[in-house]
Formats: structure tokens, C-alpha cells, sequence
């Protein structure tokens, strides 16, 4: 009895509390991340809102003539407000100020400062010319600021300058983040913190579960701007606990319990079972256990159905995996069932993270017409070809190239701009082309050619949730349906961004070619 209870507190000392404590970790490590997350996505938008201006030939052109005659134009009063800003600057690319708009307090007017000395040193920082995200205290309040490059030629990264954007992080805006990460917090100032107390980053992994923590968030520098005590949820688990010591008084009737229990119900069922499972090993055989009496233990007659469905299950997948196989008998590459589990994944991770993807549908023009009239052995030998020339076009290890069904391919392919979507375009008119497949019968073309429909995926995130992978599917096989409206032998373009609503997503852009 004394052996069991000590293994039963080994166990909880050894394993079960551990475990406990992970947990307690692992959700409290969430709670913080996802504030953090958050913050950084606000970062991320004020960063995507400075690139946007540092794109636009306006900011360009001032630069280029070192004067701010435009800057009313791109920063009104009206606009600083409805995009949340409280400044916007323009760096000359030895670092001194052109312009600085800024609203001056409840009079909400733009103010020229030409010596906003704060900023000098800020782009220096950016090595190669790159986008500096970074949070500062500004007349006592915590802002976001954005400092964006502004290029000149992008293409050999040619600097004329920096925009510089902040935002104020409001208590009101923190509350919200607060309230979408479900946790409970309250700030403090970081001078109130005890001297010599060391400052802990908000995205700082934590080592050992606790009531609350202490985070703050600090600048590029390490220092602190603003600090925080969250309070979690679930308190820490304790050692000894309610559930320990009921675990411990029913350990001391266990032994009993169990005798009673082999003894009468458990052992005669057993003892069948096992004769069966042995059977079955000796013929190298999988088949349900059957008794031929009704079993009185429930739990067993549980078990039995539990195993006897397993094995069905398994019987079945052994007959699905005979018939299913990822890989198309015909062109050798991927099938419909590899593509169907591609798409999830790629979901799932670009849900995750930022990507810029596309998916394209790939038909091939007139197809019936070429079967009718060359055979289907010169149709197969075709349908190995376009596989084949579409394989070259994609180059990444996670991009997929499927055949849909029929002459129809699928691919999920990497774009990070309009630049790479033109050249992959390109690249695949090009390799049917230089396939050269006679189609005489084809009223487009002399020679075989396809219609691709793109639904490109700008900046994908969390914003997609509101998305399946079926609507994106959707939205490729509506580009090429539209494609082949316009006259096959092109491709149609559809986009997919957070600023466009999904009822919006039927805005159609040619990308492709017209007829030969």
C-alpha cells in the first residue's frame, strides 16, 4: 500500500505536475504572445502605410527638389486624423528634416518644422536603406513610428530620402488589445519600476508560470516605453492540490476494488479476447473480436466495439490505398488527392504569416477538338507535355504543380510582386509555346495553347479567416472562366487583399496575352 501511494507522488512529482506547469506555460506564453502580436500588427500597418507613401512619386519629387510645396496635398488635417497619425515627416538623405506635419494639439493644424532633431539619427540605424519599426515616448505618450526609405530606383536601392510616420498607442487602443488578447492588464510607468530591476521584453519567453507578469515594451534601443503587469487567467498549478488527495484516498481502496473486479467480470471476457487476438496473429490475419455471450463489464464491451471500429476503419484505408495514390498514373505528377492536402497546408501556414501566393487554374484551349482528331494516345502524350512544361514553371520546393482533372492543372505558386507574376506569366506561355504541339483544329491557334486563371493572395495574415481555400480555388476557376470568355490563349487575374472586401473579389485585371 505504502509503495503505491509513494509511486502515485512520484508520479505527480515526476510527470503529472511537470506537465501541469508546461501548460500553465504554454498558456500563459500565449496570452502574452497574442498581445504582442497584436502590437506588431499595428506596427506592421503604420510600416505598410509609410511604404505606401514612400512608393508615390509626390514624396519623390519633393525630395528630388528639396521643397514641401506638395504637402498639404498628401497630409491634410483630415487625413493626419482619419489614419490615426500625429506626425509625418520628410528626411533629406543626410538626415535633416524637409518638412515635419504634425497636429498641434486640440487645434488640429499642421505645424512646418524643418528641426525635429529626434529624427536625425533614427535612419542611420537602417542598414542597406530598410523600413525602421520602433516605438518611442513622445510628449509622454507611447507612439508607434515608422520610417520607410524612399527609393529613387528601386531596383539598385538608389536613397533619396526617409518618410517618417508616428501614431499614438492610446490607453483606449491598448484596452482594445487588451480585450482581443482576453487578458487582463494595467500599466505603469516604467520610472516607477524598482531601481535596478531588470526590464522584461512583452515578447520575452516565460521560464516558470505565475499570477501575473511584468512586461514592457521597449524601443530598438532595449529601453523601456511602456510597462505592464498581466494578470493571467489561471493561476499556476499547486503541488498538492484537491485532486491529489482524492487520488490518494481512492489509492487506498484501489487494490481492493481491482481484486473484486478481476476476479468476477474481468478476467473470463479477457481470457476470450486474447485467445482471438492470438489467433488472428498466428494467421497473420486483422479481424474484429466477437463473443459469443453478452459481456457483463461495460467498459469492456466498450473497448471491444472501440477496437473491432478501428480495425473496420483500418480494413477500409486498406482498401482506399489500393485505388488512391498521390501521384497521377497518366502525367506523373501529383493528382487531385495530393493537391486537395497541398491546399490545406499552404492555408493553414499562410494564415500564419505573411506570404504573397497565387493559385492558378490551367486549362488547355480546345481540347476535345485535339482528342477528336489526333486520338487520345496524341492527347495523352499532350496532356504529358503541358505537365511536364508547367513542372519547369515552378521552381520552389512547397510550390505544387496538379492536374485537376481532365486537361485542367492546378498550381499554387510564390509571387512577391507584379515584376514576378509578369515573368511567370511569361513563363508559361513561353514553355507551351516551345512545345511547339501542332492543334490545327484549334480556332485560337495553329499550335496547342492554354488559358490560366490567378488568384493572387496580397499580404495573407489572420484576415483570411474570414476566407476558405475553396474560395480561393473559387476565385481561380472564375478568372479562368473569364479567360476563356476573353478567347482562351490569355490569363485573367483576380486579387485577394484585406482591404478588399470578398463580396469585391470579382474585379477581373488581363495579365495574359491575346490571341497569336
Amino acid at each position: 500500500m505504502l509503495v503505491l501511494l509513494a509511486g502515485l507522488i512520484g508520479i505527480r512529482l515526476v510527470w503529472l505536475y511537470p506537465q501541469e506547469l508546461a501548460d500553465s506555460v504554454n498558456q500563459q506564453q500565449q496570452e502574452i504572445s497574442g498581445l504582442a502580436e497584436i502590437i506588431d500588427a499595428s506596427l506592421d500597418e503604420l510600416g505598410y502605410l509609410a511604404r505606401g507613401y514612400a512608393e508615390s512619386s509626390e514624396v519623390l519629387q519633393m525630395l528630388r527638389n528639396d521643397e514641401a510645396n506638395q504637402i498639404f496635398e498628401l497630409f491634410s488635417v483630415n487625413q493626419l486624423i482619419a489614419l490615426g497619425l500625429t506626425s509625418a515627416s520628410l528626411l533629406r538623405l543626410d538626415g535633416s528634416t524637409l518638412f515635419r506635419a504634425h497636429l498641434q494639439g486640440e487645434t488640429e493644424s499642421i505645424n512646418l518644422d524643418s528641426n525635429s532633431e529626434w529624427l536625425k539619427s533614427k535612419p542611420g540605424k537602417a542598414s542597406g536603406g530598410g523600413m525602421i519599426l520602433d516605438i518611442r515616448q513622445i510628449d509622454d505618450q507611447p507612439t508607434l513610428i515608422a520610417i520607410s526609405p524612399v527609393l529613387a530606383d528601386p531596383q539598385h536601392q538608389e536613397l533619396s530620402g526617409w518618410i517618417v510616420l508616428t501614431r499614438p498607442l492610446q490607453n483606449r487602443q491598448l484596452s482594445q488589445s487588451f480585450s482581443q488578447a482576453r487578458i487582463l492588464a494595467e500599466l505603469v510607468s516604467p520610472a516607477s519600476l524598482p531601481a535596478g530591476q531588470p526590464v522584461t521584453d512583452l515578447r520575452a519567453p516565460i521560464e516558470r508560470p505565475a499570477s501575473q507578469h511584468q512586461r514592457c515594451l521597449t524601443n530598438l534601443d532595449g529601453n523601456a516605453e511602456l510597462c505592464m503587469i498581466i494578470h493571467h487567467h489561471v493561476a499556476p498549478p499547486a503541488f498538492f492540490d484537491q485532486r491529489l488527495g482524492y487520488t490518494l484516498a481512492f489509492a487506498l481502496l484501489l487494490p481492493i476494488l481491482l481484486l473484486l473486479l478481476i476476479d468476477h467480470a474481468l478476467l473470463p471476457p479477457i481470457r476470450q479476447a486474447t485467445r482471438m487476438l492470438e489467433r488472428n496473429a498466428r494467421n497473420n490475419q486483422l479481424k474484429p473480436v466477437l463473443f459469443n455471450t453478452r459481456i457483463p463489464v461495460q467498459e469492456l464491451s466498450q473497448l471491444k466495439d472501440a477496437y473491432n471500429e478501428l480495425v473496420y476503419k483500418v480494413m477500409r484505408q486498406q482498401s482506399q490505398l489500393k485505388t488512391l495514390s498521390a501521384t497521377d498514373p497518366l502525367t506523373q505528377i501529383p493528382n487531385r488527392l495530393a493537391f486537395d492536402r497541398t491546399l490545406e497546408a499552404t492555408w493553414s501556414r499562410i494564415l500564419r504569416r505573411s506570404s504573397y501566393v497565387a493559385m492558378v487554374l490551367v486549362d488547355i484551349d480546345h481540347f476535345k477538338e485535339y482528342n477528336d482528331h489526333y486520338g487520345h494516345q496524341a492527347g495523352d502524350l499532350a496532356l504529358r507535355q503541358v505537365a511536364s512544361a508547367l513542372m519547369e514553371c515552378a521552381k520552389r520546393t512547397d510550390e505544387l504543380v496538379a492536374r485537376y482533372g481532365g486537361e485542367e492543372f492546378a498550381m499554387i505558386v510564390y509571387l512577391q510582386d507584379a515584376t514576378e507574376l509578369e515573368n511567370f506569366r511569361k513563363l508559361i506561355r513561353r514553355t507551351i509555346r516551345k512545345l511547339e504541339i501542332c492543334h490545327e483544329y484549334s480556332p485560337t491557334s495553329p499550335q496547342l495553347t492554354v488559358s490560366a486563371g490567378i488568384a493572387w493572395i496580397l499580404d495573407s495574415g489572420l484576415w483570411l479567416q474570414k476566407c476558405s481555400p475553396r474560395d480561393w480555388v473559387q476565385l481561380a476557376d472564375i478568372a479562368l472562366y473569364e479567360a476563356k470568355r476573353e478567347g482562351r490563349n490569355c490569363s485573367m487575374l483576380q486579387l485577394m487583399h484585406r482591404e478588399v472586401p470578398k463580396t469585391s473579389h470579382h474585379a477581373f485585371f488581363n495579365s495574359g496575352h491575346k490571341r497569336d
